[in-house]
């Protein structure tokens, strides 16, 4: 059985992989108040959205077998009108409004209606009453992915204003029906509240990161443990047979590295729960044992990195901020890691309370983020396997703590092997950011020294038993030799005096002596990179008086 991504409740019951998440959705529906959530993308909003909508409608039969269907609840047959704003036409505001347009007249011609006005807002307002008329009760209102036009065009910053403002006239509608609107439920990926999106709704409840809703998308461990527990046998064989598993590895050690790569999303700091798209698409491809996929990375985030707004807390473990991840504000300065917390980049792990005092403590929510901030913040686009590419990264720290050099230069070559080769640019400072990288998707920390204008690089690194490992860093590319006899051709032996040197220059530094006396091993290490896979370590051991 494939394990498709789907976003129609119809098409999965019976048939596909389904998390029960309906006895949430029975409390949800009896919010009297406009609620909106937030999620990230590939998290089932739209799904999410689909089941309101198929639950409110009255379609029982979809429901067989699943908590609200032994519920008391009514089946009584709601009219509903559930819009979308995926792959809106984003050129211009003309053709925005346009399509909108367009969307709303699809809805009316569903029901038979014939809509008043030209403008969105005027065809929004006369679906609402001519719903209302029709069906003479009020009428449920489900908004998917409000904000896509306004992300997709962060980047251009008068455009996003200018569909902002719009958004704002447009769902003004809603508070003008307040006696003909019935549940509301509006999804995002971002909180524009503050700009006045929904300008009228003084009482819209943000339900994002509200505890009660904390496991309302995605699969907690429960779930996952219930869903899949069959297809673990058949994913731990095909990894074992790629060799990204060894032979000694069980299903407890899968389940836990599944975890580990796709799980550690909260947005309460309490509930976990894991990416539901990401496991079902790495089951599903890594059964044909080619690798483990993950997710695109957002188009919005890869525009403002290259404009340089990200790219200050890239690589930090863990990041304390005093505010509230939600709104985010639109503005020329969007604050990002707000930005980075709503697009599933980080995520709560904790909410401290000290005399009143509330502190943020967001970090990296598992590995396959953080492969694709290796991949945003570095320019080297998406890794080609970053499961085995997180797989050399350990290798190379183990190896490391393990004294063994060789292993070190081997698992690190490979690590640059994974990433294509129509990537690598030939500078140091890009071979520097790759080992920052590797380290960094370890989930090893490593205390970094970029000199100004210096072409080598610093970094040292200190194993959880004390050992300190002081760093040099070179890149040693092979130029074209000017003759047979020229050294420069022998790229092995240039890099074997790369190495020397840079054992010459941690000594002439003195970058081990701040840490003599500690009671603890140093060890200097040469890491010297010829070019894609080239490596060359070399370790020597400090001597303490």
């Amino acid at each position: 059985m494939t394990m498709p991504w789907l976003m129609k409740l119809a098409t999965m019951r019976g048939k596909y992989f389904y998390a029960d998440k309906t006895e949430l959705l029975y409390d949800l529906i009896k919010v009297e108040s406009p609620c909106f959530f937030s999620r990230p993308r590939y998290f089932g909003k739209t799904l999410l959205v689909d089941t309101l909508e198929q639950m409110l409608k009255g379609n029982r039969e979809l429901f067989k077998g699943l908590w609200i269907d032994g519920s008391d609840y009514d089946w009584k047959p709601r009219p509903v009108i559930n819009l979308t704003f995926l792959a809106i036409d984003l050129d211009n505001v003309k053709s925005f409004r346009s399509d909108l347009a367009n969307r709303l007249k699809i809805i009316a011609s569903h029901e038979n209606l014939n809509l008043e006005g030209s403008s969105p807002p005027e065809l929004f307002d006369s679906l609402i009453e001519q719903f209302f008329k029709k069906y003479n009760e009020k009428i449920a209102i489900l908004i998917d992915e409000y904000d896509t036009p306004i992300l997709l065009n962060l980047h251009k910053p008068t455009l996003s204003k200018e569909i902002c403002e719009y958004l704002k006239s447009f769902f003004s509608v809603l508070k003008d029906n307040d006696p003909r609107r019935g549940f509301t439920f509006i999804t995002g990926l971002a909180t524009f509240v503050r700009q006045s999106i929904f300008p009228a709704l003084n009482d819209l409840v943000d339900l994002t990161m509200d505890g009660r809703y904390a496991s309302l998308c995605g699969f907690t461990s429960e779930e996952f443990d219930s869903l899949l527990s069959d297809r673990m046998e058949p994913m731990l064989r095909a990894l074992k047979a790629d060799g990204t598993m060894s032979a000694g590895k069980t299903l407890s050690d899968l389940r836990e590295l599944i975890h580990d790569w796709y799980g550690g999303y909260s947005w309460d700091g309490k509930t976990r729960v894991l990416n539901p798209s990401s496991i079902l698409n790495g089951f599903d491809i890594a059964l044909d044992g080619d690798y483990w996929p993950h997710s695109g990375i957002p188009l919005f985030l890869a525009d403002l990195v290259k404009d340089g707004l990200l790219k200050s807390r890239a690589f930090q473990e863990e990041i304390s901020i005093p505010q509230p991840l939600i709104p985010l504000e639109l503005g020329e300065k969007l604050d990002p890691i707000k930005l980075l917390f709503q697009s599933g980049f980080l995520t709560l792990d904790r909410l401290n309370v000290t005399a009143g005092n509330k502190e943020w403590i967001l970090k990296i929510p598992n590995l396959q983020v953080r492969a694709l901030v290796i991949s945003l913040f570095l320019p080297i686009n998406t890794l080609a396997r970053p499961f085995l590419a997180h797989k050399h990264t350990k290798d190379m720290v183990a190896s490391l703590i393990g004294l063994d050099a060789e292993a070190v230069q081997r698992a690190f070559g490979a690590f640059l092997a994974e990433i294509p080769a129509k990537s690598h640019v030939a500078s140091a400072a890009f071979y520097y950011a790759l080992f920052l990288g590797a380290m960094f998707f370890a989930e090893t920390k490593v205390d970094a020294n970029i000199p100004e204008g210096d072409w080598s690089h610093d970094a040292r690194y200190r194993a959880p038993d004390g050992t300190l490992f002081v760093l040099d860093i070179e890149y040693c590319p092979l130029r074209k030799p000017k003759d047979e006899s020229d050294p420069e051709k022998d790229l092995e032996k240039k890099m074997k005096k790369a190495a020397k040197a840079a054992m010459k220059k941690i000594d002439d530094k003195n970058l081990t002596k701040p840490y003599l006396g500690s009671g603890h091993d140093i060890y200097k290490v040469a890491l010297i990179i010829g070019g894609r896979t080239n490596v060359l370590v070399e370790l020597k051991k400090e001597e303490q008086n």
